[in-house]
C-alpha cells in the first residue's frame, strides 16, 4: 500500500491533493487484488486512472507554464510516457492478457513514487519561490 507521506508534498495544496488521489487509485487496486477481485475492478481503475492522470497532468503543466518552469518539456514528456504506458495496460487487459493487474500495480506504484519524489519534487522550490501554494 502506498502512503502519502510528508516527503511526497510539493508544497502546492491542489497538486498534493491530486497526488493523494493517485495513491488512492493504487491502493484500491491492491485491496481488490488481496480480496480476489482484481480482474473485476481493473477496467474501472484503468479507465479512471487514465482520465484522472490527464486532468492532474494538465493541472501541473498549466502551473509550470504560468510560472515559466524551465523543465516543463521534460516533465510533459514523462507525463506523456505515463499516459502511453497506461493505455498499453488497458489494451492488454481488454485483450484478456493474464497478469496485467499485478504488473500494473507494481509499475504504477514505482512510477508514482519515483515521479513524485524525483521530477515533481524538483519543481517544488520553483513554485515556492513564486508563492504558489
Amino acid at each position: 500500500m502506498l502512503e502519502f507521506k510528508p516527503e511526497y508534498s510539493v508544497g502546492v495544496a491542489r497538486i498534493d491533493a491530486q497526488h493523494r488521489k493517485l495513491f488512492q487509485w493504487v491502493n484500491e487496486r491492491e485491496q481488490a487484488m488481496g480480496q480476489g477481485r482484481g480482474r473485476d475492478v481493473l477496467e474501472k481503475v484503468l479507465g479512471g486512472l487514465v482520465a484522472y492522470t490527464r486532468e492532474h497532468f494538465a493541472a501541473e503543466e498549466e502551473l509550470m507554464l504560468k510560472t515559466s518552469y524551465p523543465e516543463l518539456a521534460q516533465h510533459k514528456a514523462a507525463h506523456d510516457g505515463f499516459i502511453r504506458r497506461t493505455a498499453e495496460f488497458q489494451q492488454r487487459h481488454q485483450a484478456g492478457e493474464l497478469g496485467v493487474s499485478v504488473e500494473l500495480v507494481s509499475w504504477l506504484g514505482d512510477w508514482i513514487r519515483n515521479h513524485v519524489l524525483g521530477m515533481d519534487k524538483r519543481y517544488a522550490p520553483h513554485m515556492a519561490a513564486r508563492k504558489v501554494a
